[in-house]
């Protein structure tokens, strides 16, 4: 049986990147069902805590930090950076595990894999799924050895030849979607009233992944002393697994129900 090892590196930071390997798993078994698939996360312990708390407290920082980087020079030196982070875990599975194909769904699970191969000796087909369908972080684009780059669209596809990759080894296949997508969904009146929505509102919505990151609380804060605000819409905060995010909107829907 063929082995296929899903990387979502080297953080949790939202469940988009969770979101697509678990696509890319859905996909593979509804068509190969004899192939053993392993999704991967090596995130340590303390890592989604580090992420938790640069994004409640030091946003402009992170989000600085994060732009600054976007350069292949940077990215490159990130890449180095990380690889001794994880090669431990990330040898251990490839040795384990024995993936035929390595598939990665985040921007910094890329370059780790070849050089953890190189390290390892071992000659292991890679492809990296884009799961940004906003912004072309270099992270995504600093490695150009991987076998296949699978990207949402031609703007994408044009970015990362621009960058040096093979235009053969870069394919459009849209964003993978988990299947549960597909199923019969409700009707938006329906919707609206499982969660207890105004259905003569306007509904804004605003989300900061699975960590809660960026400046979600000064966003909602602002908006809601807005009496345009007050009295025509409604809002819908994403908290993730932010427990301090949860216990200050808490706090906050007290006096903004």
């Amino acid at each position: 049986r063929d082995r296929l090892e899903l990387l979502r590196l080297p953080g949790q930071v939202g469940g988009g990147h969770l979101s697509i390997s678990q696509a890319v798993k859905q996909i593979i078994e509804a068509h190969a069902p004899r192939h053993q698939i392993k999704i991967f996360n090596n995130t340590p312990v303390i890592g989604s805590l580090i992420q938790r708390i640069i994004g409640s407290y030091f946003a402009k920082f992170y989000t600085k930090n994060y732009q600054a980087l976007d350069n292949e020079s940077s990215a490159k030196l990130v890449h180095q950076l990380i690889t001794p982070l994880i090669f431990p875990k990330l040898s251990q599975v490839i040795v384990n595990f024995k993936p035929d194909l390595i598939i990665a769904t985040n921007s910094f699970s890329t370059e780790e894999v070849n050089i953890t191969l190189k390290i390892l000796n071992k000659r292991i087909p890679h492809a990296i799924i884009l799961a940004d369908p906003f912004s072309i972080h270099h992270g995504w684009t600093s490695c150009k050895q991987a076998d296949l780059y699978l990207v949402h669209d031609s703007y994408a596809r044009s970015v990362f030849i621009n960058r040096g990759i093979s235009p053969k080894k870069v394919k459009v296949t849209g964003l993978p979607l988990r299947q549960e997508i597909y199923q019969p969904q409700l009707s938006l009146p329906k919707i609206r009233r499982q969660l207890h929505l105004d259905l003569n509102k306007l509904t804004i919505f605003i989300g900061g992944s699975g960590e809660g990151l960026g400046n979600i609380y000064s966003l909602a804060a602002k908006l809601l002393k807005t009496n345009l605000v007050i009295q025509s819409c409604q809002l819908i905060v994403v908290c993730g697994k932010n427990n301090l995010l949860l216990a200050i909107f808490k706090r906050m829907q007290k006096k903004y129900p």
